[in-house]
């Protein structure tokens, strides 16, 4: 019992169970043994208790949802391995949500993404054993993505500047492949830094607060994103992420008027779920910002460069780079103010 004890009270690092541990910070570039350790933890993975704001009506729903789901996929009892994972509260309570809590749509759904994400996990093992080191340090340099403190759930916030993405660059670069696999890098990287997080606080935690960031994002840039973004969900089941309720809020600052703008429209246009409209908060004003994320997070864990006091280094292009490299991969600058050098053994294209 003691040593069960101790083991309970460990921090996800010193907790035995796990042997690789995602270290909290900048998204690393993509080290091996994450595929691994995923499979092993994932399949005795525990199954701690639901966060206070989960609804009596929902936790009423997960039981006849896992039925649905075995009978869906003619089992008696839910498998061992990997998939072993998917019949937790904790993962049942995220297909739940994802279809609005209708029990028969969310059992489909976690049908498609049970036999979808196999896939998802050998794309990992790909990115880990296969890809570049140029390539790895390309999606690391200029898709700038970090968990840096916590919110006071003791979730790990994800900071992404955003406004400085070239999707189409880094994918022509690198290859669709590629860079679809190094997306799940930092997919899995997320979600298994999450249940650690979750043992650590006692508690199942349903999503990370995100906070991105639009700073130097142009309009013509954005729609050649987005419309990147769409041959990637292409590749997903019914073209949505298999691994729903990843984000429990997100707080976008520096918003352009353009993005507010679409954004109202989009609130009255039904197209996006109102559970999803309600995450997401958008900001141009840096002072309506801090007081939102202020709700969610001390200020104490936030990284200067949004206005927090953290110490926690940010490691990526100043926000300088934005003006002279309005596309991420093409600097038109020979001197670029984030001295980022444009030699590369990627050949780099110019604005």
């Amino acid at each position: 019992m003691a040593d069960d004890a101790a083991a309970s009270d460990a921090s996800p690092s010193e907790s035995p169970e796990f042997a690789w541990t995602p270290p909290t910070g900048w998204i690393g570039s993509g080290s091996p043994g994450l595929a691994d350790e995923i499979e092993r933890t994932w399949a005795q993975m525990r199954d701690p208790p639901l966060e206070d704001v989960v609804s009596a009506e929902e936790k009423a729903k997960l039981p006849p949802l896992k039925a649905a789901i075995l009978q869906l996929m003619g089992l008696d009892a839910p498998p061992t391995g990997f998939r072993a994972h998917h019949f937790t509260d904790w993962k049942l309570l995220c297909y739940l949500r994802a279809r609005g809590g209708d029990v028969p749509k969310s059992a489909a759904r976690a049908v498609e993404c049970i036999e979808y994400l196999e896939q998802g996990l050998a794309r990992l093992r790909t990115y880990e054993t296969s890809a570049s080191a140029d390539h790895r340090e390309l999606l690391r340099q200029n898709m700038p993505n970090g968990i840096l403190g916590k919110d006071r759930r003791g979730a790990g916030v994800m900071y992404q500047r955003m406004g400085m993405w070239d999707v189409p660059g880094i994918g022509r670069e690198t290859g669709l492949d590629t860079y679809i696999a190094g997306l799940w890098f930092e997919v899995w990287w997320s979600w298994h830094l999450l249940y650690q997080e979750s043992i650590a606080a006692g508690v199942a935690l349903v999503g990370r607060l995100y906070v991105v960031d639009l700073a130097g994002m142009y309009l013509s840039r954005a729609m050649r994103n987005i419309s990147y973004g769409k041959q990637i969900t292409a590749t997903f089941p019914g073209k949505e992420h298999p691994i729903p309720e990843g984000m429990s809020k997100c707080i976008v600052t520096n918003a352009p008027w353009y993005v507010e703008r679409v954004w109202s429209a989009l609130k009255y246009s039904g197209v996006i779920p109102a559970r999803t409209l309600a995450k997401v908060s958008i900001f141009g004003d840096q002072a309506k910002f801090l007081a939102e994320l202020s709700k969610h997070v001390d200020l104490d864990q936030v990284p200067s460069l949004f206005g927090g006091s953290s110490a926690a280094p940010w490691r990526a292009r100043s926000a300088s780079c934005v003006a002279c490299c309005p596309r991420i991969l093409t600097c038109a600058s020979s001197r670029p103010t984030c001295g980022r050098s444009t030699r590369s053994t990627i050949p780099a294209r110019r604005c």
